[in-house]
């Protein structure tokens, strides 16, 4: 991307002279379906070496379309790295989802390739405890602190989580069964996944750039920094936020998100979905 990195993405999608819906990111424009056969074969590296934490972060944080399914593509939310709550706890990732009955923010936790969900007795190992744990407390303290929390994250009330650790591969049927029926349980609140579906994610994509297509979807390719959201949201962002509390759709706001999340209980079957 050339022009300063087109104006640092029209200074971070405020997008002073233009509007959004004229400006799509051009390394979103540029992707092409073998370029993201590329990306996911990069990424399926770093989880066989089992890459450390950072390495998956950083690559993550530069492709914003492995989120597919956690993030719309074509919604107004980007997606946000490294975000700070207070002098205690920093977010992986973040973004809101953007629905038809208001933002649904949703808070993202990473572990590295080398750590595993589950013992070989199926027990959650400590790792994923402590992610869980971790998820709950970034949970909690939102709750508790909605005054300060949602001057940075506009209308955040019960934001949903989610675990990325481990790889697909290593779990037997049993382990599934186990995820499952933890996701179930657990809908409301927080889902676990392996490091895999990320790659299920971007292979998703694919089904957009058949015949030639090229990306023209507004998310951006990179991730935004906890500056840039302490900044204000971006444009299309405080537009959708804008607009659902002028109409008054906030009346059963957040009861029907919160219903809505049931729709992911008609994919815990799915393999990918784990």
């Amino acid at each position: 991307m050339t022009e300063e990195n087109k104006e640092n993405l029209r200074s971070k999608l405020q997008l002073p002279d233009e509007d959004a819906s004229d400006f799509n990111d051009p390394l979103v424009e540029s992707l092409n379906s073998d370029s993201v056969e590329q990306d996911i074969s990069t990424f399926t590296n770093l989880l066989v070496n089992q890459a450390d934490e950072s390495s998956i972060h950083t690559f993550l944080s530069t492709q914003s379309y492995f989120f597919n399914g956690i993030i719309r593509l074509y919604g107004a939310s980007p997606l946000y790295s490294k975000i700070k709550l207070g002098n205690d706890f920093e977010l992986d990732f973040a973004c809101f989802d953007a629905g038809s009955v208001g933002p649904e923010w949703r808070l993202i936790e990473i572990e590295n390739a080398k750590k595993k969900l589950l013992t070989t007795s199926g027990e959650f190992t400590a790792v994923a405890n402590h992610s869980i744990q971790q998820v709950r407390d970034w949970q909690i303290f939102i709750h508790e602190n909605l005054d300060f929390t949602q001057k940075l994250m506009p209308s955040i009330q019960y934001p949903r989580g989610y675990v990325f650790v481990g790889r697909r591969s290593e779990y037997t049927r049993q382990a599934v069964k186990r995820i499952r029926k933890f996701n179930d349980d657990h809908n409301y609140l927080i889902e676990i996944h392996s490091l895999d579906w990320f790659i299920s994610s971007a292979k998703s994509v694919l089904a957009l750039l058949k015949d030639g297509n090229k990306g023209n979807w507004p998310l951006p390719m990179e991730a935004f920094s906890h500056s840039d959201l302490k900044k204000g949201l971006s444009d299309p962002a405080q537009h959708y936020i804008d607009h659902f509390t002028q109409k008054g759709r906030n009346t059963k706001y957040p009861e029907e998100f919160l219903l809505e999340r049931k729709y992911h209980n008609d994919r815990i079957d799915d393999d990918d979905y784990i």
